[in-house]
């Protein structure tokens, strides 16, 4: 019979040489790195039967403490071996009524979390730091709840990113976040702040509305100041259907003998032919005035410097096809309408000239 060695033997695995009751010494034999036979007592709760696997647990006197590997309820000193269930999926680690009351886990993989999952500092899941203040509960949310905070969607590296937002209690927004920086951000706001939606562009140095629509039916540029544009030189709306247009404060005072020589100086253009819609649809082929001999304070005559304009874009979204355009002359309406309201004007005072020499009042 060997003898107790100085290695502890607490904690390692072996096999019962005889079997044992409750209670009952015996002979057990250790494996690695003991390679031995000692005397024992099953201080476990369940029988050991012949070569059956068991844990040293403890030791008294010249005894070693065992008890089947199965069904161990009591654990006296350090465990220096893996525990694993003999059934997959099968056993538990405490009960609803008989909780442990810590664990000092390093990796936790567990296919369901229940509720009081409390996170402290120095826990990490999924690369997000979690603390006191930031409940596990926060973060994983099961289906039918309703998750509160922002929602962050972060692919692997160098792909691009969504995020949905709520910035403020006035402002939501949807972020693509491409990863050279640049970004789109589809922005809302509750009917309390004017229920506008508008799309920005950040361009990886400053942002610019794109698009901006206050959904009560109202379509306003983003400055109040008479500054932004409805289309430019380049790209124009084909048609613009309205029941009225008002004008704020372009329309102008001229000279009405000035007028009529502005008006008289208006040519047409000796090769361009109107480009509309409902002209080309009525199969009606007229030449266009030329813009350039309007008054300098009426045409809007932009720099002949072509545009590219993307036709064709990779999988990223990288424009890799281009078409040239060229921004088109163009006139200013107010001004025109200034220039007729002169003529118009004159040719009053013509008229009333010529009806008192008739006689006619």
């Amino acid at each position: 019979m060997a003898e107790v060695q100085k290695v502890d033997p607490v904690g390692f695995s072996g096999f019962a040489i005889t079997a044992m009751s409750q209670g009952e010494e015996g002979l057990v034999y250790l494996g690695t790195p003991i390679y031995s036979d000692f005397k024992c007592k099953n201080v476990g709760e369940n029988p050991i039967s012949k070569h059956q696997t068991i844990v040293c647990v403890g030791r008294e006197a010249e005894y070693l403490l065992v008890a089947a590997a199965i069904g161990l309820t009591s654990v006296m000193g350090e465990i220096s071996t893996d525990l694993v269930p003999k059934i997959d999926n099968t056993y538990k680690l405490g009960l609803s009524d008989k909780r442990w009351l810590e664990a000092y886990l390093t990796y936790l993989y567990a296919g369901t979390l229940k509720q009081n999952l409390a996170c402290y500092p120095g826990v990490t899941i999924d690369g997000k730091d979690l603390d006191a203040a930031d409940p596990f509960t926060q973060y994983v949310k099961k289906a039918g709840d309703t998750m509160t905070g922002n929602l962050f969607i972060q692919p692997a590296s160098g792909d691009a990113e969504l995020d949905l937002i709520t910035a403020t209690t006035t402002l939501s927004f949807i972020r693509f976040k491409h990863p050279d920086n640049k970004q789109w951000i589809f922005v809302m706001r509750p009917a309390s702040e004017g229920n506008m939606i508008a799309w920005d562009y950040y361009n990886g140095a400053s942002w610019a509305y794109i698009l901006k629509i206050y959904t009560n039916g109202d379509f306003l540029p983003q400055t109040y100041t008479g500054s932004a544009n409805f289309g430019n030189a380049t790209y124009y709306w084909n048609d613009v259907s309205a029941k009225s247009f008002t004008d704020r404060g372009c329309i102008v005072e001229l000279d009405p003998d000035l007028a009529i020589q502005y008006l008289k100086a208006i040519k047409t253009h000796p090769t361009k032919i109107a480009d509309s819609r409902r002209l080309k649809d009525k199969k009606i082929t007229m030449r266009m005035l030329d813009y350039n001999s309007f008054p300098e304070f009426a045409k809007d005559i932009p720099e002949k410097k072509p545009v590219r304009n993307p036709t064709k874009w990779d999988e990223k979204g990288n424009p890799i096809e281009w078409k040239e355009l060229m921004p088109q002359d163009g006139i200013d309406l107010s001004a025109t309408i200034s220039m007729l309201i002169a003529v118009n004007k004159k040719l009053l005072e013509r008229v009333e000239a010529l009806e008192k020499k008739a006689g006619i009042t």
